[in-house]
């Protein structure tokens, strides 16, 4: 078991045993946070999908573009900033 493995399990033996209001509050606590919220949604669909077979991007968007689907993806912008800075330091994905 990993140290970070290890204090997840340490997380939620505490999380556990707490009282159902107790364990409420500390949800909302998180998802008032957007980033957690986002982080949460995402870990969700990816554990959901995780059996689905994986496919390359540009062809799961050429397939919906043939369904009236935009054929660019919306960027967070979280995603805008990283681009301005791979722009600035010469850093392109591949």
């Amino acid at each position: 078991m990993t140290k970070t493995e290890a204090t997840a399990e340490v997380f939620w033996t505490a999380f556990s045993v707490l009282p159902s209001d107790e364990k409420r509050a500390v949800i909302q606590r998180i998802i008032q946070k957007e980033t957690l919220r986002r982080d949460l949604k995402d870990l969700t669909l990816i554990e959901e999908r995780r059996s689905e077979p994986a496919r390359p991007l540009r062809e799961y968007l050429q397939k919906k573009s043939g369904r009236g689907w935009p054929t660019r993806i919306i960027k967070r912008p979280a995603e805008k900033e990283l681009d301005a800075l791979f722009t600035r330091f010469s850093i392109h994905e591949s």
